[in-house]
């Protein structure tokens, strides 16, 4: 029966024309080529003459003739994110046909499997996690761990080929366990970056969100070395501040905050950790700890306040002021009233947020956000922002510009933090951005999805300012758990 008008013999031609074609159907014998590196290199060539080259350095590796020079041009595409799938699973198996470079594959892989989760596609992660499987490369572990460390929304942990793969490696019940080997460097033979131990430490948190395996794995770790700072700073954070990194970024930032320029500050947190007592501890991070410095200084009264009656004096605070509900692109609309708000806050949070409205009266930091503003709105190539602190000796606070950098510029909705701003934040009380593309941005006031993101991924308290008009920015407060107050509006000085 005809289909649209074509017939299935027409359908069967057509077909086997197109898989002869494209080289693409499974069972016919491959193209062989000359290895040429200008070939396997040039993205203007067309598949079947790469794929032929590709195959022809495969056929001389076998043979034991391995360049140098064609072998580099193979790893490029294996390395490729622009080549088609196909084409780098043939530059993967080239590779490992070349029995005396394998040692060099192996290495190439543990740099490379790492970042493969940045992508939709994941044949080539299946295809590494069936070579290491059968060739017991259990070394790669830290690799796929800091794969399946990325988040990737639609593709839950379970299900992933990372996840395949070290059920494999090591049995799915070990997995927990080996992703906490990574982190402590405990895996045999295997060369394991600081980068390597974030990731594992981001995963952990998911693979054992109650912590109760991870915590028995701390308490019986013997740190070996002195030069050990992540697990000298993870058991110090927990043992003199109360607080344990639930991500990878949240721990290099208590590792950063661990260093000897930092001492003061730690010292002063832990001792106002020390006197905290019952809810007050509850939910205590490492975000909260310059609020709690600077009420130590300057609002000490305010540690000894039980939750309720913090609520209360920041409902008084909030009493009168205009608000302005995020209705553009991502809604939020009434969640970021304090009244629908507040439960969601434990009594730290509400400290930062007793805190922040202090910064808020602070004319010369209103003079000097409106100051940034206004070069953010006069800049096209991105939003703007930067950090919020206190001052040691007075109640008064500063709000330090940090632009991004010119490669992290992507348009005038989106901030990029750089690494300045956030390797210069760590005793911070808040990092802050703009929305500053228009001077009647109302719609618009209140955090992003995207700013949310950025706020669980960095566990920072953080507040984003909204120009509603040319003399008048709206302020509003949020924090990892999407947690979400609207603080009213301040008016240019």
């Amino acid at each position: 029966m005809p289909v649209n008008g074509i017939t299935r013999s027409t359908l069967v031609l057509l077909a086997l024309a197109t898989c002869t074609l494209l080289g693409a159907c499974s069972g016919g014998p491959k193209d062989v080529a000359p290895a040429d590196t200008q070939v396997i290199r040039d993205e203007e060539q067309s598949i079947l003459a790469r794929r032929a080259s590709i195959e022809g350095a495969r056929r001389d590796f076998e043979a034991g003739q391995s360049d140098e020079a064609i072998r580099e041009a193979v790893k490029s595409v294996a390395w490729s994110r622009s080549a088609r799938q196909d084409l780098r699973l043939e530059a993967l198996e080239a590779l490992f046909a070349d029995e005396a470079n394998l040692e060099d594959t192996r290495n190439m892989l543990r740099l490379m499997i790492p970042t493969e989760s940045a992508w939709s596609e994941w044949e080539v992660l299946r295809y590494l996690g069936a070579q290491a499987d059968a060739r017991g490369w259990t070394d790669l572990a830290p690799a796929f761990v800091a794969s399946l460390s990325r988040v990737r929304p639609l593709a839950p942990d379970l299900e992933r080929p990372e996840y395949e793969t070290l059920s494999k490696l090591v049995g799915e019940r070990n997995i927990p366990d080996l992703v906490f080997d990574v982190f402590a460097g405990l895996v045999e033979n295997a060369v394991t970056r600081e980068r390597d131990r974030l990731d594992a430490w981001s995963l952990l948190q998911r693979l054992d969100p109650d912590g109760v395996r991870t915590g028995e794995r701390l308490r019986t770790l013997t740190i070996e070395r002195d030069d050990d700072t992540l697990l000298m700073a993870l058991k110090r954070g927990a043992d003199e501040l109360g607080v344990v990194a639930a991500t990878g970024e949240e721990l290099a930032w208590l590792n950063r905050l661990s260093q000897e320029e930092h001492r003061t500050f730690w010292s002063t947190a832990s001792g106002v950790v020390a006197v905290l007592r019952g809810n007050q501890q509850q939910g205590l991070a490492l975000r909260h700890l310059a609020a709690l410095v600077w009420a130590s200084r300057h609002r000490p009264g305010w540690l000894a306040t039980t939750r309720p009656e913090l609520i209360a004096h920041i409902e008084g605070r909030l009493d009168g002021r205009v608000t302005n509900l995020r209705h553009g692109a991502s809604t939020s609309g009434q969640r970021e009233l304090f009244r629908y708000t507040k439960d969601g806050l434990r009594w730290a949070d509400a400290l930062v947020v007793a805190v922040t409205l202090e910064a808020l009266d602070d004319v010369g930091l209103a003079s000097e956000v409106f100051r940034q503003a206004d070069l953010d709105h006069n800049d096209r190539s991105t939003e703007h922002g930067g950090v919020i602190t206190g001052d040691d000796s007075a109640p008064v606070f500063y709000a330090t510009h940090y632009p991004p950098r010119p490669a992290q510029r992507y348009g005038d909705n989106r901030f990029v933090a750089s690494p300045e701003m956030i390797t210069n934040s760590d005793d911070a009380l808040l990092h802050y951005h703009f929305h500053a593309s228009s001077l009647k941005h109302r719609e618009y006031a209140g955090p992003s999805a995207g700013d949310t993101e950025y706020a669980a991924l960095y566990r920072r308290g953080a507040v984003v300012f909204t120009f509603i008009d040319g003399d008048t920015l709206g302020v509003d407060y949020y924090q990892p758990d999407g947690v979400t107050v609207d603080l009213g509006e301040i008016a240019r000085p």
